[in-house]
């Protein structure tokens, strides 16, 4: 079970422990959000006062709606209005989802360029198409901006240098020639 599972049941069953870990799971938001690797997929940021959830939608997702999907995130959209938000996960759970939720209740969409800031969106999340590397974030309340920063994708690992071992140089030694020496007995000379 993932932890926005666990915290939606622990906030649904109530207490103190359902506080605890929920200030837990808030206490320990990046102050990043944890990129793709490379270009590949779309950043998806979820924040909520039960926490802040970073995961990545693989590949090159149609909407910031497919994307919130693909990250394994459940959404419940008001049954007056198909296509927006009412509920990520679960939460808020006292809202019936029947109408738009209120002004100061709902879920704010943003979306970020590869190493850009949060932008307010103007389309709703079925219809914003993000790039691959590119970010999305939504937010809980009244309409602000995740608190982490959207996602800078690490660069593509780079492959490292293969150093070949070193051949033995060894050669056969080449033979070294010795000049012969003739000797003959000294000539005589008739004289």
């Amino acid at each position: 079970m993932t932890a926005p599972h666990l915290q939606s049941r622990l906030l649904a069953a109530g207490g103190g422990l359902a506080l605890a870990a929920a200030g837990l799971v808030g206490a320990a938001a990046p102050a990043q959000a944890a990129a793709c690797s490379g270009t590949s997929g779309v950043t998806v940021v979820v924040q909520s006062s039960a926490g802040t959830s970073t995961r990545c939608a693989g590949g090159d997702p149609s909407s910031a709606m497919s994307a919130l999907k693909a990250a394994g995130h459940s959404i419940t959209m008001p049954s007056r209005f198909p296509g927006a938000v009412c509920r990520i996960d679960g939460y808020p759970s006292s809202d019936p989802c029947v109408n738009m939720p209120p002004a100061d209740a709902y879920w704010a969409f943003f979306h970020a360029s590869s190493g850009g800031s949060w932008t307010y969106s103007q389309s709703g999340a079925g219809s914003h198409d993000p790039r691959p590397g590119s970010s999305i974030g939504f937010r809980f309340g009244s309409g602000s901006a995740p608190s982490v920063s959207p996602a800078t994708p690490a660069p593509a690992p780079q492959p490292k240098p293969t150093t070949a071992a070193p051949r033995p140089t060894t050669t056969a030694p080449k033979a070294t020639s010795t000049p012969r020496r003739t000797t003959s007995a000294p000539r005589a000379t008739a004289g």
